[in-house]
């Protein structure tokens, strides 16, 4: 089983903890996880001066924000490490052109301070930028630049150098036909998950944006995006994106490309929405972020790992993972 360590403010070890009754851990893809720790009166007492939680084994190390003292002991929840970032603000104004994986470890390094875990085996994933932000929290910029590169990225903890590192990850492509690892494919008809379902909603949909770019009133330029098919009706998106700005050089055509680029990004997020959800997994092993295929009937289809609820007590150890991207391929 693993082992469960308290941490001081200076993340040392204080204690290791053994008395309890259930531990959840939940790690997420492109969101911070969180963790409940239920235990008796000895272990809330050693946690009681505690800072940190750490799970051997796991690279998050949870920030521990609040108790509650019960009758038979106490429970402990809060936030992982990663959290942190939402305490920087990106303000005043800056400008970031080059390399988005080396720029939001450099702004990471610089606005909190802290170690940076080498990339190994690999080059920078390859995307560059050229914008420039202001507002918002540095939390908001990270996980919406890797949301919507299919990245993940976290603020683990170190367990040989005692320190937190941030670093930048991608699941792996266990679909079939990808890669040279095994494909992963759920379906309760071929036995390797139980009780799936899956869910059509079209609550959300929206097929027509209208993107709107630099300058106001009559003069602001726009663009609409229309991804109709047929005689579908017209549900439509409004995008502000005063941000993208026309800068010097950049064509009129450019320039509305940019828009364009913009409205059918804001549109992805506004299709039917599938969800995926199965009671568990045999003999099947797939990491946080992976992109798997799933069978269900006569429906063939995909999605990515986007989280793992672990949950341990003192014999036993339940993973379900969470799915999301879920789309039919045939």
């Amino acid at each position: 089983m693993k082992n469960i360590y308290l941490l001081d403010s200076n993340f040392k070890t204080i204690a290791l903890l053994d008395d309890y009754s259930r531990l959840s851990w939940r790690r997420r893809y492109y969101d911070c996880g969180g963790f409940e720790l239920i235990c008796g009166k000895k272990g809330f007492a050693q946690a009681e001066s505690a800072a940190y939680i750490l799970l051997s084994g796991h690279d998050e190390l949870g920030i521990i924000d609040s108790f509650k003292l019960t009758d038979s002991g106490g429970e402990l929840s809060g936030v992982f490490a990663t959290q942190l970032l939402n305490e920087r603000v990106m303000y005043p104004m800056v400008k970031l052109k080059g390399n988005a994986e080396l720029l939001l470890r450099e702004q990471v390094k610089s606005r909190l301070g802290v170690a940076l875990r080498p990339i190994i085996g690999r080059e920078p994933f390859p995307l560059n930028l050229d914008t420039q932000l202001t507002g918002g929290t540095l939390l908001e910029w990270a996980q919406g630049l890797c949301r919507s590169n299919g990245w993940g990225c976290e603020l683990g903890f170190n367990q040989a150098s005692r320190r937190l590192e941030f670093y930048v990850f991608k699941g792996e492509d266990r679909r079939r036909g990808n890669g040279e690892r095994e494909a992963v494919i759920l379906s309760s008809q071929w036995g390797t998950a139980k009780d799936c379902e899956l869910d059509f909603t079209q609550q959300e949909l929206k097929n027509i944006a209208i993107v709107a770019g630099e300058d106001l009133g009559a003069l602001r330029k726009h663009i609409t995006v229309d991804i109709r098919a047929g005689d579908e009706p017209a549900r439509e998106l409004w995008v502000d994106a005063r941000d993208l700005q026309q800068r010097y050089g950049m064509s009129d055509s450019e320039y509305y490309a940019l828009l364009e680029k913009r409205g059918r990004e804001k549109l992805a997020k506004h299709a039917i929405q599938l969800e995926f959800k199965c009671g568990g997994t045999q003999k099947l092993e797939f990491g946080l972020g992976d992109l798997i295929n799933l069978k269900l009937g006569s429906f063939f289809g995909e999605c990515r790992a986007v989280g793992f609820d672990e949950t341990f007590t003192k014999t036993e150890c339940e993973v379900k993972a969470l799915f999301g991207e879920v789309k039919l391929v045939g």
